[in-house]
């Protein structure tokens, strides 16, 4: 990433603002206990915005800090982000199978349970979203996942869970109330095993009142919130939205940080501007 027309910013200026609680607590000695691991919520706030450019900056990100990932897909296949990485320099296929990451094809995994289930077919024990199907449960789902995590933890490496639209979950049948218990888990083992951060994707539009009840509650659960929503003037063609981050205070900090920034997404990075400063839109 890097911020246009007046200063140019390392790759990792939005990373680093979003985890500074763990940077801050690496300069202050801090016990590692004393800080939560980040749960990272990034939510499309109108229909006109698709915030999964954030999600595959960050998975790139991590992987090519030396983070071990696991990355559950609801909504696009792995070609599908294997294609996105290789444009930001990334081959996932190679990392998946070096074992850094972990990638769970949700979409095809459902797809095949709902036909194993309406042709009367068993479905392999190992399928992580079995119990989804039958029951609405994500237990099963949940134990998987926590598999994988110990295992990419197992060598000492920082791991990141990352989940794209979680809010898939829904039309399948599933519980607000169950997937903010997934996620508030999830978070909660990797403070305990001191891995790393979750990082989840949802929609927040229309009229849905469960997808507007998970979403309410996991920004309350969230350590940072990342809001992608259209610019307030309308469609520009050089600025393709706004973001707005929200960082929760951690480590007694008095009050949360914000910061909103413009963005357009190209196709190997994403410009970021400062509101007001681009002059597209002035």
């Amino acid at each position: 990433m890097n911020l246009s027309k007046t200063k140019q910013a390392p790759t990792s200026q939005i990373e680093e603002f979003i985890f500074q609680d763990f940077l801050l607590a690496r300069r202050q000695n801090c016990p590692s206990e004393n800080v939560t691991s980040d749960f990272v919520f990034v939510f499309e706030n109108d229909s006109k915005t698709d915030a999964t450019f954030v999600m595959h900056t960050m998975l790139n990100s991590y992987l090519k800090q030396g983070f071990n990932v696991c990355f559950v897909s609801l909504t696009q296949s792995f070609g599908h982000y294997n294609s996105v990485s290789q444009k930001l320099g990334v081959d996932l296929k190679s990392l998946r199978e070096s074992k850094q990451l972990v990638f769970v094809e949700g979409l095809k995994h459902l797809g095949n349970s709902i036909i194993s289930q309406s042709d009367n077919v068993s479905i392999a024990e190992t399928d992580d979203f079995r119990s989804l199907i039958y029951n609405n449960s994500l237990c099963e789902l949940y134990n998987n996942l926590i598999t994988y995590v110990d295992q990419l933890g197992s060598e000492g490496k920082p791991v990141a869970v990352m989940i794209d639209d979680i809010s898939m979950l829904l039309s399948i049948g599933v519980l607000s109330k169950d997937i903010v218990s997934l996620c508030h888990s999830l978070q909660s083992h990797l403070t305990q095993r001191k891995l790393g951060p979750l990082i989840t994707l949802s929609n927040n539009y229309g009229d849905d009142d469960d997808c507007l009840s998970m979403v309410k509650f996991l920004r309350h659960l969230c350590t940072v919130s990342i809001q992608i929503s259209s610019l307030p003037s309308g469609y520009c063609k050089d600025v393709h939205g706004q973001m707005k981050i929200l960082r929760r205070n951690q480590l007694g900090r008095n009050k949360a940080i914000e910061r909103t920034v413009q963005f357009k997404v190209n196709d190997k990075n994403v410009n970021l501007f400062a509101v007001g400063l681009s002059l597209a839109v002035l």
